[in-house]
């Protein structure tokens, strides 16, 4: 571990392409290897000086621009560095994992170990955390390494620039490879252990995902060779030498100490940074800010959703784990300490036997686009619908069910008449980009104010009615003496029913003394008696007369017709889109505000026919 150190020299060259560099658009296109070439050219004498040599650069053959070339010798050094393979018996060729880039370099220091470069902004916020982690003594030694790549030195420069030098691990992580569950709580705890750390600090990551974690293992095998790699890396975890680590801070932001971990907050749109592959939906319901530490862990869970669902079956405590750790209940998620505590639970509950079991990862595949799927083959077809039907089970490892709409709350009245007033807790329904937005920003750079949005609340729409029918025959038939035509006063009518319908020929009778069992198994006693239709032409069955038309009125039996009577709870939209200014947020915990009806009940009022359902 050494110091910051600086050099005035100015005769050392900017950066290619600074304007890019500055934006953190990195330029990574072969067509800049030769640039880039020179860029480090001119650099290696003074790096000498300095205690680090970089590898040798040689010229690819497809496409052929400038690699660097990995070392014939390097020594394996204990935590923070990695371990070196090499086949003695296999001559060295270009390390083809990457052309030479103007951000990165790879070398060696004076004890033989392999290092990486990274060239950063000078007094930039990245800069900071490496200063910061330099001085983590528990970085430095292998019983007390928290699985963070520290730096150990920093070079400031002239233009603005900073040269870290890191040991040189790999990305060679190989999910595929892993064959039994120790090795992968191996990686859980690890990489747990490290934003645990991270955190401690106050060091919100903020672009957790995969491509950010390695492994401290460096071959000098062709990337291309995956055979080999593969038993490299397996001989490598079957040594227990395997540790995994975070890295890359150039989106990381560390907080100042003195809060609890779940008091943080930034605003949302920093949250849309970063690779979204694994983002939790912390933003998605037009929240002002966020708590980027819970964010980090939400990133995380997912990527063990991704990658280990097929070990739940090993290791059941990996479900709760997983689901503490991306639950959509922010207040309840995990932080990064408890989820390691609970993940080391975890790994002391399992035997010798249950850690040495075997686990078959399934690879992880994007399931192709729609309009992609009518160009593939049937192979490739197949291979389409394995990815669905996986990532459809791993979306079943849930415990935590989705929020089921994105509420906020109107800071203002929006259109009184239409219903929306201040205070209503209303669903986002839809969202565009505002016409103050310009069109070159992408949609993960928006934040809540540049999008309009469309909104609806809940209506109660009602009172509908729906028809039961009683039957033509048998002991459920509604006998004559049960219809009136007089209203027997007792009962409370909204409406008087004995009305006659001139167009359809049908009357409308009250029933009395009402015992009917209706076509459930259960008698029904209606507490007040409902009208009901009654009608004489035969051609119409479900209201027709049952029986003789002759004889007296008592003896008739009659198919009659009356109504449930119940309200509806709906959405009604608003018309425009409004701007993000006239909402809020619900504040955590608070529950929205979802209207509830009373059950269906028997109508005491003739409905409407606007208002008649069809029989159910």
């Amino acid at each position: 571990m050494s110091g910051t150190k600086e050099d005035s020299d100015l005769s050392l060259p900017d950066v290619p392409n600074r304007e890019d560099f500055d934006s953190q658009w990195y330029i990574t296109s072969p067509d800049h290897a030769f640039e880039a070439q020179d860029f480090w050219s001119a650099y290696r004498p003074w790096l000498v000086r300095h205690g680090y040599t970089l590898f040798d650069i040689t010229i690819g053959l497809a496409p052929p621009v400038p690699y660097w070339v990995p070392p014939a010798v390097a020594v394996s050094a204990p935590m923070p560095y990695a371990f070196y393979h090499r086949d003695e018996d296999i001559p060295l060729a270009p390390w083809r994992m990457m052309w030479v880039q103007a951000r990165f370099a790879f070398g060696q220091d004076s004890e033989g170990r392999n290092i990486a470069i990274k060239v950063i902004k000078s007094d930039s916020n990245e800069e900071q955390i490496y200063k910061h982690l330099l001085q983590c003594s528990d970085l430095f030694h292998p019983d007390t390494f928290a699985n963070v790549l520290p730096p150990v030195s920093i070079f400031k420069l002239p233009h603005q620039l900073s040269f870290v030098v890191m040991p040189m691990w790999s990305d060679l992580k190989d999910f595929g490879g892993m064959r039994n569950v120790r090795e992968v709580m191996n990686f859980v705890t690890d990489i747990l252990r490290g934003l645990a750390f991270l955190h401690s600090q106050r060091i919100a990551h903020r672009d957790i995902s995969l491509s950010n974690m390695m492994v401290n293992l460096f071959s000098a095998v062709n990337f291309r060779e995956v055979d080999r790699l593969r038993s490299v890396l397996e001989k490598h975890r079957s040594s227990s030498h395997a540790r995994y680590c975070i890295f890359d801070f150039n989106l990381s932001i560390q907080f100042p100490p003195g809060k609890p971990i779940e008091d943080y907050r930034s605003p949302s749109r920093e949250a849309y940074r970063g690779t979204d592959d694994y983002h939790p939906w912390d933003v998605y319901q037009g929240q002002f800010e966020y708590n980027p530490f819970a964010f980090d862990v939400g990133c995380l869970g997912n990527v063990f959703k991704t990658r280990f669902a097929d070990v739940i079956p090993a290791v059941n405590m990996l479900a709760p784990l997983i689901d503490r750790m991306t639950t959509y209940e922010v207040s309840e998620r995990f932080t990064a300490s408890q989820a390691y505590e609970f993940s080391e639970k975890i790994v002391r509950g399992l035997s010798e036997d249950d850690l040495n079991a075997s686990v078959e990862l399934s690879p992880y595949i994007v399931p192709p686009p729609p309009n992609i799927m009518n160009r593939l083959t049937a192979e490739e077809h197949a291979r389409a619908a394995a990815a669905d039907a996986h990532a459809a089970a791993i979306e079943r490892i849930y415990l935590t069910p989705p929020p089921d709409s994105r509420y906020v709350k109107l800071l203002s009245d929006v259109n009184l008449r239409e219903g929306f007033k201040c205070g209503m807790h209303v669903v986002l329904e839809n969202r565009w980009p505002s016409h103050r937005t310009p069109n070159s920003i992408q949609d993960r750079e928006l934040g809540p104010a540049d999008w309009m949005y469309k909104i609806k609340r809940y209506d109660i729409i009602g009172p509908k009615y729906r028809m039961v029918q009683s039957p033509q025959s048998g002991r459920e038939v509604i006998p004559a003496s049960s219809l009136s035509l007089d209203n027997p006063g007792r009962l409370r009518m909204q409406t008087k029913p004995l009305l006659q319908d001139a167009d359809s020929g049908v009357r409308v009778f009250l029933l009395k003394e009402a015992r009917w069992t209706g076509r459930g198994a259960s008698l029904l006693q209606f507490r007040e008696v409902p009208p009901v239709k009654l009608s004489r032409e035969l051609l119409e069955c479900v209201i027709a007369v049952v029986g003789s038309e002759t004889g007296s009125r008592t003896n008739l039996a009659f198919h009659v017709r009356f109504w449930k009577k119940f309200l509806v709870v709906d959405f009604k939209s608003y018309d425009t889109y409004i701007e993000w200014a006239n909402l809020i947020p619900l504040p955590q915990g608070e529950q929205p505000n979802i209207p509830t009806v009373p059950g269906e009940c028997w109508a005491t009022d003739y409905p409407a026919p606007s208002q008649v359902l069809l029989p159910a």
